[in-house]
C-alpha cells in the first residue's frame, strides 16, 4: 500500500513539473530544409568526387563539369556546418570556404566553356585552394571540439584538409623553382609537382568518406533555429517556392 501511495506522489509530482516547463518548439521550417538540402548536396559532392577521381587528370568540358558539380554542392553544406557552430570564427571561415568553392564553380564552368585558358585560371588558383583547405581543417576542428557531430566525422574531414593543404604548399614550392632559366631543376620541379597531384588525389579520395558521413548524420542535427544571413539568401527563397506552390493547388472538395 505503502509503495502505491509512493508511485502515485511520484507520478503526480512529474505531472506537475512537466506542467510548469515550458513548452519547447520544434526545428524551424527553415532549419529543416537547410539540413535536408546539405544532406543531399553532401551526397552529391560525394558521388562526383567520385567520378573526378575517376576522370584524373581529364580536362575536357565533361571532367570539368563533374568536378564544378562536387564543389558546388558543398555551399549548402558549409552554411550547414556554420549553423551547427555559430561562432564568429566559424561565420568567418564560412566567407572563406565560401569564396574558394565559388571561384571553382565560377572559373571551372568557364574554363568548360573555353571562355577562359588554364594559364589565365592560375592567377587565383592557388589562393582558392588555400581558402577550401583552411575551411575544411579548422571548421572540422571546431567540429571536433563542439561534439556537434560523431567525431570520426569530422575528424576525416581534417584529415582531407591536411593532405589539400600538403597539396598546395608542394604546388607552391614548385613555382619557387626557376627551371625555366635552370634548365637543370626541371626534374626537381617535376618531382614537387607530381608529390603535390598525389596529396590531392590523396584527399580527394578522403573528401567522399567525409561526405557520405554528413549525409548519415546531418539530418537528425537540424537545430531548432537558423540564424545568419544565410536564411535570408538561401532558405526564404525556397520556403517562398514551396508557399507558392502550396497556395496555388486547387483545393479538394
Amino acid at each position: 500500500m505503502a509503495t502505491t501511495l509512493g508511485y502515485r506522489s511520484d507520478e503526480r509530482a512529474l505531472t506537475t513539473k512537466d506542467a510548469q516547463e515550458p513548452v519547447r518548439p520544434g526545428v524551424s521550417r527553415a532549419s529543416r530544409v537547410l539540413f535536408r538540402l546539405a544532406q543531399a548536396c553532401a551526397f552529391v559532392a560525394g558521388f562526383a568526387m567520385i567520378l573526378t577521381v575517376a576522370l584524373w587528370g581529364d580536362t575536357s568540358p565533361g571532367g570539368l563539369n563533374v568536378h564544378v558539380a562536387a564543389l558546388a554542392a558543398l555551399l549548402p553544406v558549409a552554411l550547414a556546418l556554420h549553423q551547427l557552430l555559430r561562432t564568429r570564427l566559424s561565420e568567418i571561415l564560412l566567407a572563406v570556404g565560401a569564396a574558394g568553392l565559388l571561384r571553382f564553380v565560377v572559373i571551372g564552368i568557364l574554363l568548360a566553356q573555353g571562355v577562359i585558358s588554364t594559364q589565365q585560371e592560375s592567377d587565383t588558383l592557388h589562393l582558392a585552394w588555400a581558402a577550401y583547405a583552411s575551411w575544411l581543417v579548422i571548421t572540422n576542428i571546431l567540429l571536433v571540439r563542439s561534439r556537434a557531430l560523431p567525431r570520426l566525422i569530422p575528424v576525416i574531414g581534417v584529415v582531407a584538409g591536411i593532405l589539400f593543404a600538403g597539396a598546395e604548399l608542394a604546388w607552391s614550392q614548385g613555382l619557387l623553382i626557376d627551371w625555366r632559366n635552370n634548365p637543370s631543376l626541371a626534374n626537381e620541379a617535376q618531382a614537387v609537382g607530381t608529390r603535390g597531384n598525389m596529396l590531392s588525389l590523396a584527399a580527394s579520395l578522403v573528401v567522399p568518406v567525409w561526405s557520405f558521413g554528413l549525409t548519415f548524420v546531418l539530418g537528425s542535427r537540424a537545430p531548432k533555429t537558423m540564424a545568419g544571413i544565410g536564411r535570408a539568401i538561401l532558405i526564404e527563397p525556397l520556403l517562398s517556392i514551396r508557399r507558392i506552390q502550396t497556395g496555388s493547388r486547387p483545393k479538394e472538395g
